[in-house]
Formats: C-alpha cells, sequence, structure tokens
C-alpha cells in the first residue's frame, strides 16, 4: 500500500491531490477500503464544486448584464439627487422669501391698522366738528332771528 501512496497522487483527468510526507504515512496505515471511501467522497464533492463552478460561471453574463444595470441605476441616483439638491434650494428660496413677504404684509396690516384707527379718529373729530358747526349755526340762527 506504500506503493500506493507516495507524496502525489493523481485521480482522474487533471484533479491532483498532494499529501505532506506525514499523511502519506498516515494514509498507508489505514484499510484500503477506508482510503477508497475517502477519495471517492473528495472526488464526489470535487465533482459538486466543479458543477457549482460551472452554473456560476454560466450566469457570469447575466452578472454583468446585473453589473451595467446597477451603475445605470447608480447614475441616475446621483441624478435624482443633484436634482433633489437643487429642489431642496429652490425650496430654501421660496421660504426665505415667503417670510419676507409675510414680514412686508404684517408690516402692512399694522399700517392699515393705525391709518383706519386715525381715519376713526378723523371721523370722529369731523362728526364733532360738524356738530359744533350745526350748533354755531343753529345759535347765530337764533341771534340773528
Amino acid at each position: 500500500m506504500a506503493a500506493l501512496f507516495d507524496s502525489q497522487l493523481k485521480i482522474n483527468q487533471g484533479i491532483e491531490v498532494s499529501l505532506s510526507l506525514e499523511e502519506a504515512k498516515i494514509v498507508s496505515t489505514m484499510r484500503l477500503e477506508t482510503v477508497l471511501y475517502a477519495l471517492n467522497e473528495f472526488h464526489a464533492r470535487a465533482m459538486v464544486m466543479g458543477r457549482h463552478l460551472d452554473t456560476l460561471l454560466s450566469q457570469l453574463p447575466e452578472i454583468s448584464k446585473l453589473t451595467v444595470k446597477i451603475e445605470n441605476l447608480q447614475r441616475e441616483l446621483a441624478k435624482a439627487n443633484n436634482r433633489r439638491q437643487e429642489v431642496s434650494l429652490q425650496l430654501g428660496n421660496v421660504k426665505n422669501e415667503r417670510s419676507q413677504l409675510l414680514a412686508k404684509r404684517n408690516a402692512l396690516k399694522l399700517r392699515c391698522k393705525d391709518f383706519e384707527k386715525k381715519d376713526e379718529e378723523s371721523q370722529a373729530a369731523l362728526e364733532r366738528l360738524e356738530e359744533e358747526l350745526a350748533t354755531t349755526k343753529k345759535e347765530n340762527a337764533e341771534k340773528g332771528g
């Protein structure tokens, strides 16, 4: 059995198993059925891994399409973020302008209230003057007549 296991063992097409000298000694002391079972198990797993790798490699064109799609989506996202920032700045400008207009409106409202109050006072003063004029006319008419 020692002749069967030197430090390198070739199994099937292009599959090599490299063993250190200590490993080769351990394997050479094992039962032949156990070694063959282990090699068979190794071969089966290698086949499964090979098929899995083949599946992954066959999906590469699809993956590259998805990569291109992802890159396009990332560019669109960057454009959308830039547009959002522009709109946000515009919104900030509109808010500032609105605040300024509200302040002007409030100032104009105060001025209007002041004018209304002065108008009421002027109206009251005018009514008093008209009453005094009427009284004075009446008194003058009584004296003269």
